[in-house]
């Protein structure tokens, strides 16, 4: 519609004068039609925030799946945790050729073993006033107590020890806050357990307090085995134990144990095989064979695992025995803890296989099995079998000849000149001295020889 310039009246359209004051209408442009702009879609800038947050979320599930793995065993409480603990006392008997009396025989799970506190005096008062200690790295919640109050052997040829020393009749439980309980306990050999009212504490101390004398004809004091269960106040893990613990997981599996939560070591410092170190002692693995009590194999390969300065200590004794014309002749050293289960299935017998929930010695690469050859390599004769759980095996079974008296004398003289301790019950077992400091494994020998290979240790 035109509209008048001058006047600014609307017109119809083809008029040539406004029809208000006959101005001429001047005709008028339309302006262009603008074509609208294609939309273009908007993209989101691409950002790595998706990604990273992608993989963080993938990273906290997978720590969610590695600590399931790893605190699982944690789910089963309370459960034996003696195996944390170490033993301290106010006195122990000097070793004989028998065998030790040190407060860490409490610990091992073997009740032909004990802790056996000098009264050098003796008298009414023998034994009363002793004390045993069990401390924990870290603090521990304790729920119940058990404890074989005398010592649990028994031999024709020894007659019945548990008798013949002080047995504990009552015993007051101390506690690192404070805390302190009484118990009373039966003349018999076997565990007997206490409730305890779940005490937070970094240590027990068992002081004994009264003492059975009858029919004792000595007067020292002994305990067999002691046994604590509760909970762990709190768990920590190194790096290189979350390694381990995932790496023993991955390639293995978890003991059967369902409290295994001792802190695995694979520092290829800590463990060696035997033979890098001296090749010249004879290796007859039975547990790698058939020819052993369980008659089955336990192990993959005949390799003997040690921590190494027990390798080394051993070296040493190997040396002696080549200066009397003998060789040393290894049936056992290091085993993974599972094997241990394995063995108390078929032997659950205290006086000859480790309870596993407490865990071997040897579990902890502290132990070797072992006896002397001569220089045709003939193994010399020590009046019985290696693992021949019976009496005949005992160090001092009096029913040897002349020749194998001597002969397990020999075996013990040079173990014990170098650091190695005796059991009562196994000739052929010995023990580094401070076994104690030493942590429960489980790994299998390949990982051993996979974390050795790490380390530039090479086949």
């Amino acid at each position: 519609m035109p509209i008048c310039n001058k006047c600014g009246a609307k017109n119809d359209e083809g008029s040539a004068f406004c029809e208000e004051c006959g101005a001429k209408l001047i005709p008028q442009e339309q302006p262009a039609v603008q074509p609208k702009p294609e939309s273009v879609e908007k993209r989101p800038k691409k950002t790595k925030v998706g990604l990273i947050v992608g993989i963080s979320l993938g990273a906290v599930i997978l720590a969610g799946v590695v600590l399931l793995i790893i605190f699982k065993p944690w789910r089963k409480s309370p459960q034996d945790i003696t195996y944390l603990a170490k033993a301290s006392a106010s006195s122990a008997l000097s070793p004989s050729r028998f065998g030790n009396y040190e407060p860490a025989n409490v610990l091992d799970g073997i009740s032909s073993t004990c802790w056996a506190a000098s009264w050098a005096d003796g008298g009414a008062n023998a034994g009363i006033g002793m004390w045993i200690k069990l401390s924990f790295p870290r603090e521990v919640k304790v729920t119940r107590i058990g404890l074989i109050p005398g010592y649990d052997r028994y031999g024709k040829d020894i007659g019945d020890r548990f008798y013949l020393n002080l047995r504990v009749r009552r015993a007051r439980l101390e506690f690192s806050d404070g805390s302190s309980q009484k118990i009373s306990l039966r003349d018999t050999r076997e565990m007997q357990y206490f409730d305890v009212a779940s005490v937070r504490t970094s240590f027990v101390k068992i002081v004994i307090e009264d003492v059975y004398s009858e029919r004792a004809k000595d007067q020292d004091l002994c305990i067999s085995e002691v046994e604590i269960y509760g909970v762990p106040v709190g768990k920590t893990l190194s790096a290189l134990g979350l390694v381990s613990s995932l790496l023993c997981s991955w390639k293995e599996g978890y003991s059967e144990d369902p409290f295994f939560t001792h802190p695995i070591s694979l520092d290829p410092a800590t463990f060696v095989e035997l033979v890098k170190l001296d090749s010249t002692i004879v290796l007859d693995i039975r547990y790698a064979t058939e020819n052993n009590f369980t008659h089955e194999v336990l192990y993959p390969e005949a390799r003997c695992f040690l921590r190494c300065c027990v390798a080394e200590s051993l070296v040493s004794v190997q040396r002696k025995a080549n200066t009397l014309g003998y060789r040393l002749k290894v049936f056992d050293g290091y085993r993974p803890h599972r094997v241990q289960f394995l063995m108390w299935k078929l032997v659950p017998d205290r006086r000859y296989v480790a309870d596993p929930n407490r865990g071997s010695r040897h579990n902890r690469g502290t132990a070797v099995d072992l006896t002397l050859v001569d220089s045709t390599g003939k193994q010399l004769d020590m009046g019985s079998a290696f693992d021949e759980f019976n009496e005949r095996s005992h160090q001092n079974y009096t029913g040897l000849t002349k020749e194998q008296k001597r002969n397990r004398k020999l075996l013990t003289d040079i173990m014990t000149s170098t650091g190695f301790t005796t059991i009562t019950s196994e000739w052929w077992h010995y023990d580094y001295y401070n076994w104690q400091s030493f942590p429960i494994v489980d790994v299998s020998f390949d990982s051993l020889r996979f974390v050795a290979s790490l380390a530039g240790d090479k086949e």
